[in-house]
């Protein structure tokens, strides 16, 4: 069994810790963005707590055909996660009566046709993207007393339509405090909070994951039915669930542009998202704990036997050190996510080989220069070269990296390989080094710099020497972390216009 990769979340969960903990801190935005690990840091934070009841719900598998769906849902989807996950027995809490209850009694009328409301709630349980079999095994009891109270009223029709009735009726006005599902819901979470373990007082905590990633009509909807259920001229102790606090678990800043997007740029979006959350938004950011962890994610990355001398994740060398160099950079800029590199653990990178024809007719097999065969990976990590272009030109603009690596003299030397190639078109001497000079003109840089040739293994590959660098006061100066990402950026962007094949 492959053994998970695990970020060190401590200093996140001690920051989440006391903010929950905040009095009257009840509706909470835990904002991070997309892929960096929000719902992985809320399982296992809460796994942790025992204190908690969670129910953690995710909109985005929902099958909505329309605006009025998204709040019918999330209550058949609590109700199912307080039946299969947190092993409520409703079957002990309801029981069949024999006197007709009054239709306009909630209680009455919720215990005398139970199994028929488990019957209607039955068809939502596929829209909500979860299994049907779950929901019927553990409600079986449920279901052999439909079977047998159907044969009581057989012939009765107009009886279970008037329940199923009475249900929609109810369920179009979501504030109604008659509201049946909700009711149900209410008394099991109820219910739940009297079950104490190690005298620990429980909370209840409802978890909606995965916001903005739902139609934006459905975002602002629910957000809005909360807000409705929970504000102070209403009830503030979510009365309507009795859960203790709500977590909205998006990215505030996407919600930010969806809703200028939607209501115009000149809509207040502070005015407006502010009531959704207590206290602050909680920023959750693991960047510097992910970016620490590069280089054990690489160790999980395998490459094929037949290509390890040309591209090894798993042992020091200049392509290890530029990959993981170029991803702690990214990663702290938030261009790229954690999600993302995870997909490549434990797999094997399919190192792409494939010949290249350069201008004047020069023809080299991209395994010769290092930073093609780095470039593929990357590119392959992105999905495309637009994806790593634009997150190489974005981290760019915001380069404040502290690392021990400062052999960038050895990394731009191999990059000016292809960034310079129509100058050197891959000449050597055979007794010397020779020397040339490549212009950097958005920068008042001048290179100095040698290649060569040398076996490495079975492969002969290409190398770039940098001699010196001159600034415009003919200086002599040394390339630092600035000097060597705009490189890179022009590097790849050359990469990608070669003629391949």
């Amino acid at each position: 069994m492959k053994n998970k990769i695990l970020i060190d979340t401590t200093t996140p969960e001690k920051q989440f810790e006391q903010h929950l903990n905040i009095i009257g801190n009840e509706k909470i935005i835990f904002s991070g963005i997309f892929g960096i690990g929000k719902t992985y840091f809320l399982k296992r934070f809460f796994k942790q707590h025992e204190k908690y009841n969670v129910i953690h719900l995710f909109p985005v598998n929902y099958s909505i055909a329309t605006n009025e769906d998204i709040f019918k849902l999330i209550k058949y989807d609590i109700l199912y996660e307080l039946i299969v996950e947190k092993k409520y027995d409703i079957e002990n809490d309801y029981n069949i009566i024999n006197d007709k209850a009054d239709f306009y009694d909630i209680y009455g009328f919720i215990n005398y046709n139970i199994v028929f409301l488990f019957a209607y709630s039955l068809h939502f349980i596929p829209i909500i993207g979860k299994a049907s079999s779950s929901f019927l095994e553990k409600t079986k009891k449920l279901w052999d007393k439909y079977r047998t109270k159907s044969k009581e009223i057989e012939g009765q029709d107009d009886l279970v339509k008037q329940v199923f009735d009475f249900v929609n009726k109810t369920e179009k006005h979501y504030l109604l405090e008659n509201d049946i599902i909700v009711t149900i819901i209410d008394e099991a979470l109820k219910k739940l909070k009297q079950i104490k373990e190690s005298n620990i007082k429980k909370e209840n905590i409802l978890i909606i994951d995965d916001l903005d990633r739902i139609d934006p009509e459905h975002i602002f909807r629910l957000l809005n039915v909360f807000s409705a259920n929970t504000d102070d001229n209403v009830n503030s102790k979510y009365k309507r669930f009795s859960f203790d606090k709500v977590i909205f678990v998006l990215d505030i800043q996407n919600v930010r542009y969806i809703f200028h997007n939607r209501y115009g740029s000149a809509t207040d979006f502070s005015g407006y998202i502010d009531k959704f959350y207590s206290y602050e938004v909680f920023e959750f950011d693991n960047t510097t704990e992910i970016a620490n962890s590069v280089d054990k994610i690489l160790n999980n990355i395998k490459t094929p036997e037949k290509y390890k001398k040309i591209f090894n994740l798993q042992e020091v060398s200049f392509v290890r050190n530029l990959s993981s160099l170029v991803l702690t950079v990214l990663i702290k800029n938030n261009t790229l996510n954690l999600r993302t590199l995870l997909k490549f653990s434990y797999k094997e990178y399919p190192v792409p080989i494939y010949p290249i024809k350069f201008k004047n007719y020069v023809r080299h097999e991209n395994s010769r220069i290092s930073i093609i065969i780095i470039y593929d990976f990357f590119k392959s990590i992105f999905g495309s070269y637009y994806g790593l272009i634009r997150a190489i030109a974005k981290s760019r603009k915001n380069i404040n990296i502290e690392t021990n690596i400062i052999d960038f003299e050895l990394f731009t030397g191999m990059l000016l390989l292809v960034e310079d190639y129509e100058n050197h078109n891959f000449q050597k001497n055979q007794s010397k080094e020779k020397s040339y000079v490549y212009q950097c003109k958005e920068l008042k840089l001048t290179f100095y710099y040698s290649i060569s040739e040398y076996n490495r293994f079975i492969n002969r590959e290409f190398g770039g020497n940098i001699i010196k660098v001159i600034n415009e006061q003919n200086q002599e100066i040394e390339i630092n972390f600035k000097i060597f990402f705009h490189i890179l950026h022009k590097t790849f962007e050359k990469i990608n216009d070669l003629n391949k094949g």
